[in-house]
């Protein structure tokens, strides 16, 4: 039949009249050959897998494809009641109990079909999304903004400083936060935690009487060289701002909290002497 549509477009209209004749004449001939079929490709698997092979062939061309489509646009045009027949068959048709419960219902993405034309941030090339605030084309595109732009990670540390220092954010303390801040309060410094300072970070520990600042650093995140490397401009920024900087790594705490404050008490004791 594949053939005979190729080599006779007007194939598909004369058949379909034939068939819609003979079904009008025999009105269980439908149900008998389908019968027939179905026996067919039981007893001959191969038949079925090559017809098939066929059908996915002749529609994997795009023209034949849209040709097909228009036959059948225009053959219901001219036959109007075959599509009608088709939807009254399917009425009152089964529904899977897995999917029942999506009959009537809206469609998760209904309305949210819209398109944004936006110019890509990194390679500057223009593109076509769904999401309003979309601003670079590809992954790769946002990493290369990255590098070349020079104030990009001096924005986003001031943005993140801006956000951790609102009341509305809720700090979780570390295990070796805690063991500092319970060491602190033992010996009677007076502390802030979580301090926004100098525009460059949140401190975990703050001593104002002193201007002292202390740091938690846990031993596998503070160990990876960009962070080592953020560690240490943060320090000098410190540094250069009259702020002494301790820090502590996670094994120091845990091994002995209160040999980490000793140092800290040696350090007061220092400009106590220094001040008299």
């Amino acid at each position: 039949m594949i053939d005979a549509i190729k080599s006779d477009p007007d194939f598909s209209r004369r058949d379909s009249e034939r068939m819609k004749k003979f079904h009008e004449e025999n009105p269980n001939a439908r149900i008998e050959h389908s019968k027939k079929l179905e026996k067919y490709y039981k007893e001959h698997p191969e038949k079925g897998i090559e017809h098939g092979e066929k059908v996915r062939e002749f529609y994997k061309n795009p023209e034949e494809r849209e040709k097909h489509k228009k036959r059948m646009k225009q053959y219901y045009d001219i036959h109007p009641e075959a599509g009608r027949k088709i939807s009254e068959r399917r009425k009152g048709q089964r529904i899977s109990p897995e999917t029942e419960f999506k009959k009537g219902g809206i469609s998760w993405n209904k309305g949210k079909g819209k398109k944004y034309k936006k110019m890509c941030k990194g390679c500057g090339i223009e593109f076509e999304t769904s999401l309003e605030r979309q601003k670079f084309h590809l992954r790769s595109c946002y990493d290369l903004y990255r590098k070349e732009s020079n104030d990009f990670s001096q924005k986003r540390r001031e943005l993140t400083v801006k956000q951790l220092s609102s009341k509305n954010w809720k700090f979780k303390k570390t295990s070796i936060e805690v063991a500092i801040g319970d060491e602190l309060e033992r010996v009677g410094l007076n502390y802030q935690s979580n301090v926004p300072l100098c525009k460059i970070g949140v401190v975990d520990f703050y001593l104002p009487d002193y201007d002292i600042i202390i740091q938690c650093d846990g031993d596998y995140w503070h160990n990876r060289p960009e962070v080592k490397q953020r560690d240490v401009t943060q320090d000098l920024v410190y540094s250069f701002n009259s702020y002494k900087v301790f820090r502590f790594w996670e094994h120091e705490i845990k091994e002995s909290p209160k040999k980490c404050i000793n140092k800290v008490l040696k350090y007061i004791k220092v400009i106590k002497c220094q001040n008299i």
